[in-house]
């Protein structure tokens, strides 16, 4: 073999291996108010084996074109694929979706998919998913019903951007619930910006107990809660024993639950000396949290400014 023809097999290698990765796909900013094109779009992305992260934000997609965008995605039989004798390894599926900041009031067509099981004929390009931005829609009105008729569609996500969407309390309230087992997927909400105030947050401490079994990061600044309410929430994390029988079944033992949390943001609520004190009081329980927050300002001042307060643990919100 000559020169020529090994660099000719290289060429032809490397275009293989480029044709193999993952592509990802940006189009933020353009427009997209024409559902026709956007199925034309999805059709061949689904088709093409290629797209795993699409970043469509600012696009004017509205409720038609989200549904245009889940039908074509649904068109797309990834089984029906395998049967062809495509090996299962080389099949691409959407992994990250970003819709966020379009128009959109319900997203029911898109947690209304088929259930994450690559062994049904229905499996699709959207089966899956893990990282879905749907930030700066007005879907708060629909959102709790969408949660409530599939709940699956949030466990088997690892992360989910709904900050500035209006959710309502119920609707957070649902979220966390739901996501609360060892068997759900989910590591990383925001909820950002939704307004939910010291109600939210005294609702939110009722599924917070101890923490989280599968969050890792959450996301709850800038609700407008009173320090009362953000220390409500910071509190019942350390409320993460449970009574349970020993072995001998003769007395009452303490069974400590487990707690996924990492990172909890309450920057951009109110805070004070009494959240201070009790996130001072949650890192006994919970060393390794990093609680995020307005921190009080010193009184002489400091070399971090407003922000900062002496030896407190946490990381400072910059407001």
């Amino acid at each position: 073999m000559d020169r020529t023809d090994l660099s000719c097999n290289e060429r032809q290698q490397d275009m293989t291996e480029k044709s193999a990765r993952d592509l990802v796909l940006r189009l933020n900013s353009n427009n997209l108010s024409d559902s026709n094109s956007v199925k034309e779009m999805m059709d061949l992305l689904a088709k093409g084996d290629l797209v795993t992260e699409l970043y469509i934000s600012k696009c004017r997609i509205d409720d038609d074109g989200l549904r245009q965008i889940v039908e074509a995605g649904c068109c797309s039989s990834k089984v029906k694929e395998q049967g062809s004798g495509v090996n299962e390894s080389s099949i691409i599926y959407l992994r990250v979706l970003d819709l966020s900041s379009n128009n959109l009031t319900t997203i029911s067509h898109l947690v209304n998919l088929s259930p994450n099981d690559t062994s049904r004929p229905d499996c699709h390009y959207f089966s899956q998913m893990r990282t879905l931005n749907l930030s700066g829609n007005n879907i708060g009105q629909t959102l709790f019903n969408a949660i409530e008729c599939n709940p699956q569609w949030i466990t088997s996500l690892e992360e989910l951007d709904l900050s500035h969407v209006s959710c309502e309390i119920a609707a957070a309230v649902e979220l966390i619930r739901c996501s609360n087992s060892q068997d759900s997927s989910l590591k990383k909400l925001n909820l950002f910006g939704n307004g939910i105030g010291s109600n939210g947050f005294l609702e939110l401490s009722k599924v917070l107990h101890g923490g989280h079994l599968s969050l890792e990061y959450l996301d709850l600044g800038g609700n407008g809660a009173t320090e009362s309410g953000v220390v409500a929430l910071v509190e019942v994390l350390k409320n993460n024993l449970t009574c349970g029988d020993d072995n001998s079944g003769l007395r009452s033992t303490e069974l400590k639950l487990e707690n996924a949390l990492r990172v909890l943001v309450v920057g951009g609520n109110s805070g004070g000396p009494a959240l201070e004190k009790a996130v001072k009081e949650i890192g006994k329980f919970h060393p390794n949290l990093d609680i995020a927050r307005d921190k009080p300002k010193p009184k002489n001042g400091g070399m971090f400014g407003g922000n900062a307060i002496n030896n407190a643990p946490g990381t400072s919100w910059t407001s």
